[in-house]
């Protein structure tokens, strides 16, 4: 049996609830209200033909500002489907009404348009969810679909309204809102307001088929990364990443990620999608030599050659990769280590700069640590002499070749070398061939820019 006090407590809650409802029913219908003067205000004048009347000029800020006060509303959230289908109708309106002037030229109109593409767009797809979301009662409000999949597809549409529209806040270094933007425009020919106006409309169908093209949806979206980069590193990271699904561009992508790593000054994360992008790219040099240097500004040799030797794994004739290990080698002094390797990326590519220059500076280094190794031990001078020329023989077809591929005289490292050979050939008392050596030497000056060798 029900107590007394429990009866009072159990009617008390009922009578509360019914005046919580009520006020949310009052505020709804002020939503309401608000709503319709929005809509007065933002509406266009035309005349018969349909066509905008230019000279009756719409209140535009104060449609949006009622459609501010209606989002304050405490109720506004009950109600986001029809808040955010007046705001989209609204500047769907801002864009018919400057669509004269922008086309005439008018920069201040041509911006009002643009940024109405995307901020209508952005509207209609928030009211197009919230409508979408099934009430207290398990329904859903389809009412208004066809009209706003419609004026979505013209927003998206017309002018290429928001990938401009990302470029025009881009411009006005409002890089976040370019960054929506330009990733609505990637994923927004996907979306149900697209579907939604193209199964409906032929016409639509048919203007909007270019926009189905996968490199310029694609493209937007990498312009949408990119531009998250100036606004919060970790985000773009994430845009980057989602990209990588698609495989397209990747050395964009993978350099993009790479880049926020290194902003964020995040090496451990760096090293590992560097290892991503050789894996992914065998052939693109960029990345091995940027975990080249990495690792050897952290002096850590052993790592570096354990990290491409991995990535050989995958692409055993990346000779990018192999001409890392066998500098790194030679970094270490490990000059008989560092050989194969050189040899191996000449076998792949006779003509690679990198794997001729540095398998002649190896010989070069290995020459240097051994006559310090042989003055310390007092060898004897023709012995020295012996195995110094063995070297440096060894080394000058390679530096000749590295410079013979320098078309354009760029690489300051090939002078300094071959130089120092050349010298070391002809300064002998009584070398072979030390007229040829020292024209050989001067040419090579000539074309560097560096002294010439005079008696």
């Amino acid at each position: 049996m029900i107590s007394a006090l429990a009866l009072t407590v159990s009617f008390g809650a009922i009578a509360q609830s019914k005046e919580e409802l009520k006020a949310i029913k009052e505020q709804q219908k002020a939503i309401t209200a608000i709503l319709k003067d929005a809509e007065k205000l933002g509406k266009v004048a035309e005349d018969a033909m349909g066509q905008i009347d230019q000279t009756k000029t719409p209140d535009f800020a104060g449609a949006r500002s009622k459609v501010a006060e209606a989002m304050a509303n405490p109720q506004a959230k009950t109600m986001l489907g029809d808040i955010n289908r007046v705001a989209g109708d609204i500047e769907y309106n801002v864009m018919r009404f400057n669509t004269a002037g922008a086309g005439a030229g008018d920069n201040d109109a041509l911006k009002a348009y643009l940024e109405s593409c995307g901020a209508g767009f952005k509207y209609y797809q928030a009211a197009w969810d919230a409508y979408a979301t099934p009430d207290e009662k398990g329904k859903t409000n389809t009412k208004y679909n066809e009209k706003m999949a419609a004026n979505a597809a013209n927003l998206f549409m017309f002018s290429s309204g928001l990938y401009n529209a990302g470029l025009i806040c881009f411009q006005a270094e409002e890089y976040e809102k370019a960054a929506d933007y330009w990733k609505l425009a990637g994923d927004a020919i996907e979306s149900p307001l697209i579907t939604t106006a193209t199964a409906k409309n032929p016409l639509i169908s048919a203007n909007l088929e270019e926009f189905k093209n996968d490199s310029i949806r694609f493209q937007s979206k990498l312009y949408a990364a990119s531009c998250y980069s100036k606004v919060d590193h970790n985000k773009c990271i994430e845009a980057y990443k989602d990209l990588l699904k698609e495989g397209k561009q990747l050395e964009a992508v993978y350099s993009g990620i790479i880049s926020e790593y290194s902003e964020l000054k995040d090496t451990t994360n760096m090293i590992n999608w560097l290892n991503e992008g050789i894996k992914a790219l065998p052939g693109y040099g960029v990345f091995t030599n940027s975990l080249f240097y990495i690792y050897l500004d952290r002096q850590d040799y052993d790592g570096a050659i354990a990290s491409l030797q991995k990535s050989l794994e995958s692409a055993p004739d990346n000779v990018g990769a192999i001409v890392l290990i066998a500098r790194l080698y030679t970094q270490q002094g490990k000059h008989s280590d560092a050989a194969p390797y050189y040899q191996k990326a000449i076998a792949l590519d006779a003509n690679n700069l990198d794997a001729n220059l540095y398998y002649g500076l190896n010989f070069l280094a290995e020459m240097e640590a051994g006559e310090s190794e042989m003055l310390k031990n007092h060898a004897r001078e023709a012995e020295m002499d012996k195995f110094s020329n063995e070297k440096l023989d060894a080394a000058l077809p390679y530096l000749r070749k590295a410079f013979q591929l320098d078309v354009n005289h760029e690489n300051n490292d090939i002078p300094t070398l071959l130089m120092q050979v050349l010298y070391r050939k002809f300064q002998p008392t009584g070398a072979q061939n030390k007229a040829a050596l020292i024209q050989e030497y001067n040419d090579v000056a000539v074309a560097y820019g560096r002294p010439e060798y005079h008696k």
